[in-house]
């Protein structure tokens, strides 16, 4: 049971990781694609 929490522990700090580097690509793209609201 411990090790089953801690792995989805892990896949959940992964999928975060992703979500949030995902997340800051989008907003950089919409930035340089707008600059005129910056």
């Amino acid at each position: 049971m411990r090790s089953a929490l801690n792995r989805l522990g892990v896949l959940v700090v992964l999928y975060l990781t992703a979500f949030v580097t995902v997340a800051a690509l989008v907003y950089l793209v919409y930035a340089m694609l707008r600059p005129e609201k910056f």
